[in-house]
């Protein structure tokens, strides 16, 4: 039941891939003080842990409470849940395709930027906005 919350929630975390390849994610997570890559990561989290909210409330609503199937009966509130998610590792893999989502979009401008003969031979594929920006951003760890 779980999975399937998810995959109903498909359309969110595609809007959030969206806003990750276009910047605007990384601009949302300046104004929140947040590295961009950890700010996907927590909201990916945050739809993860609403999908828990409901699977215990459906579960609950099914006569359920306290059997086998009240798999997040002891969650909790989302800081909590995203400190523990963090804590065991699940959080990275969001981060990691934070950063894959950023160098995707930036390769697509390059190309694009080629093919309108726009970039000069010496400047293809260096110093992205996006790289000058995840180094600023790992600094501050």
């Amino acid at each position: 039941m779980f999975e399937i919350l998810n995959a109903a929630s498909a359309r969110r975390v595609a809007a959030l891939e969206g806003e990750a390849r276009s910047g605007r994610l990384a601009l949302r997570a300046e104004q929140a003080r947040w590295p961009a890559d950890q700010f996907f990561a927590m909201e990916v989290e945050r739809i993860e842990w609403e999908n828990g909210v409901r699977h215990r409330e459906i579960v609950t609503s099914a006569g359920g409470a306290g059997s086998g199937a009240d798999l997040f009966s002891a969650e909790g509130d989302f800081n909590a849940y995203y400190e523990r998610q963090v804590r065991s590792g699940h959080t990275h893999s969001y981060e990691f395709r934070y950063n894959l989502l950023r160098e995707e979009a930036a390769s697509e401008e390059r190309r694009r930027q080629a093919e309108e003969g726009g970039s000069s031979r010496g400047d293809r594929g260096h110093g992205s906005s996006s790289d000058s920006s995840r180094r600023r951003h790992r600094s501050r760890r």
